[in-house]
């Protein structure tokens, strides 16, 4: 009995020294991450390993794998991946009919007493992290700011009269419970001259602070970009707006496995310029689109004529009116900031009906479908007519919506001659003309435009197009004292496969790599920022480095950058790029030809093949 007794206690206490020796913890809490499709489910943590079971939920097209470089992170140290179950670090995997694929990643053991630690996929920003993973089984609270305790920003008051002023909103605050992050944060908002979405990168500090200026011309709505979250925000020029953020109750709640789960604290305050406007724009986050899902309007849109079109999107405008007149949550001034956007989102889609219509067939998955004719998406002179009775038509107050820009220029073409005229959107139309000229043909002006330009009133206006002006003229200048290019002629006549045997007839008996380009194909110029090694290295071969670009580069930005780029330049026709590109099957630039020494096409490539494979294939001519 008593041996029983004692193989009993032994086996008790195995048992429980084994038990001691693993820790379970299902459906962590975590504090921020960058990704809503990855989720853990168990983490399981013993001697020997920490197991990470996990899940991604995406469309079930998409292909997913997990970089070798995944690691966890605690205390200052790093516990590297050692296998993979149900998804590999070089395959890509495909999840199943639902979008949906889990699998288990094994590392090396954290210390059993580990409270949470970060998940890090790899080096880059937008590899997949998760951060301050829970093994409490409690929700992680943070430290909120003494005088954010009570904080109440107000009544919603009418916004302020616009005005256009130039200056910098400053746009601070913090972030709660960051800890050895790295959250991609940052401001998009609209530029003036030329009208362009900006995106400007926000540093955030180690301890969670952040503090960043727009150049704004007036009030504008801008887009506050956190990890996977984004929040609609107006800024005031001069003006300071603070937001400071719970990041455990803004990223928990768009979880799965928490998404029911009542929060237990304020998720975002607004200080400073329009803070009570603000906080209604944040905590409520009505949409200020006119539709949330891009591809469902492409393929309702499919079979549409433009009149079919115009009265399904005004359609959508009257029932989202109607909505927003009928919820009582809101008041009068978020009300009106509502309908203005999706107004200008309305006018946005109409005006722009062309491209929507041409591309929704397939969006619609319609295969081989007949390109639309000029007499088909042909309008005549009404068309536009209902969308100049809109309320944001010659609306000062809808300049608090981020688009304004482009809609100001859209507003002035489409109501020309039906529309009183505005002195200070006529000159921007002008200065938004010249400085596409300046930025996108690099065009310095003429002595009638910088005459046009000092008589402008918008003194914003001509500051900012005197300084790019200076800027293209001391670039100029600069590139007139360059040596290393060359730029030549190709006879217009010569067309189709006989361009590139003209192309290369003047450098018979020397190897020619022929190199396709466009001045607007990011891919073109970081390929030969990469081969200037390589050229710098073979520069005793005889070789010559012919660059082939189209009037679809404009000439201005083409003169501009190949002085930087040596070698022997040409800019052919239009026609004589269509009709080579044809014949020659070219799918895209950059696009390569190595050319031996009698003339022939020894290697041919499309996209960039990498340094290693150019110099290779030059090496192979060179040696025949």
């Amino acid at each position: 009995m008593k041996k029983i007794t004692l193989i009993c206690f032994v086996l008790v206490t195995v048992c429980l020294g084994i038990q001691a020796k693993e820790k379970i913890s299902m459906k962590p809490y975590f504090v921020a991450r960058n990704t809503a499709k990855l989720e853990v489910e168990k983490v399981t943590l013993t001697n020997s390993a920490t197991i990470m079971d996990m899940k991604i939920f995406t469309s079930s097209t998409d292909k997913v794998r997990i970089q070798s470089t995944a690691a966890l992170v605690a205390g200052g140290k790093s516990y590297t991946l050692n296998k993979a179950e149900g998804i590999t670090t070089t395959d890509w995997a495909k999840p199943d009919g639902k979008g949906e694929l889990s699998f288990k990643l094994y590392f090396n053991p954290l210390p059993l007493d580990t409270k949470s630690f970060n998940f890090i996929e790899g080096p880059e920003a937008s590899d997949w992290r998760i951060y301050g993973i829970q093994l409490t089984g409690k929700r992680p609270l943070v430290n909120i700011p003494e005088h954010l305790k009570n904080y109440q920003p107000g009544e919603v008051k009418p916004l302020p009269q616009p005005k256009f002023k130039a200056g910098n909103a400053i746009l601070s605050g913090k972030l709660l419970g960051y800890n050895d992050m790295v959250l991609d944060m940052s401001v998009r908002y609209k530029e003036w001259l030329p009208v362009n979405s900006q995106s400007k990168e926000v540093k955030v500090n180690s301890d969670g602070t952040f503090r960043t200026e727009v150049p704004l011309l007036c009030p504008t709505g801008v887009l506050l970009n956190i990890g996977s979250l984004s929040y609609t925000l107006c800024l005031l020029p001069g003006k300071e707006t603070v937001v400071t953020l719970n990041l455990p109750e803004i990223y928990i709640p768009q979880s799965r496995w928490f998404e029911n789960e009542a929060s237990v604290g304020k998720r975002i305050w607004v200080e400073g310029a329009l803070a009570a406007f603000n906080s209604e724009l944040v905590e409520k986050k009505y949409s200020l689109s006119l539709v949330d899902d891009a591809m469902e309007l492409f393929k309702n849109a499919y079979g549409k004529t433009p009149v079919q079109f115009k009265e399904y999107v005004l359609k959508l405008l009257d029932d989202k009116i109607e909505a927003l007149n009928t919820d009582r949550s809101l008041d009068s001034t978020y009300r009106a900031f509502v309908r203005w956007n999706v107004e200008m989102d309305a006018w946005r889609m109409i005006s722009g009906y062309r491209g929507i219509l041409r591309y929704a067939p397939m969006f619609a998955g319609v295969k081989n479908a007949p390109a639309l004719t000029e007499d088909e998406l042909k309008v005549d002179s009404t068309y536009y007519d209902d969308l100049l009775k809109f309320t944001i038509v010659r609306n000062p107050y809808a300049m608090y919506c981020s688009d304004y820009p482009s809609f100001a220029l859209s507003q002035e073409v489409i109501g020309k001659g039906k529309l009183q005229p505005d002195s200070f959107l006529t000159e921007f139309v002008k200065a938004d003309g010249l400085a596409k000229q300046m930025w996108k043909d690099y065009t310095t002006m003429s002595t009638d435009q910088q005459k046009e330009v000092d008589s402008f009133q918008q003194e914003y206006f001509k500051n900012i197009l005197n300084d790019k002006n200076k800027e293209l003229l001391a670039s100029q200048a600069k590139n007139a004292l360059k040596t290393g290019y060359k730029i030549c002629q190709l006879d217009t006549a010569v067309t189709g496969d006989g361009l590139l045997k003209a192309l290369v007839s003047p450098y018979k008996g020397k190897i020619v790599l022929v190199d396709m380009w466009a001045t607007w194909c990011g891919p073109c110029k970081r390929a030969m920022k990469a081969i200037l090694p390589m050229k710098e290295e073979l520069k005793d071969k005889d070789i010559v480095y012919v660059y082939l670009a189209g009037d679809n580069s404009p000439e201005g930005a083409w003169k501009n950058m190949i002085p930087d780029i040596h070698g022997d330049h040409y800019r052919v026709t239009q026609k004589q790029w269509n009709d080579f590109s044809e014949k020659m099957k070219i799918e895209g630039v950059p696009t390569y030809f190595v050319i031996d020494r009698e003339g022939d096409i020894s290697y041919r490539a499309t996209g960039f093949p990498g340094v290693d494979k150019m110099k290779d294939e030059l090496n192979k001519a060179n040696d025949k």
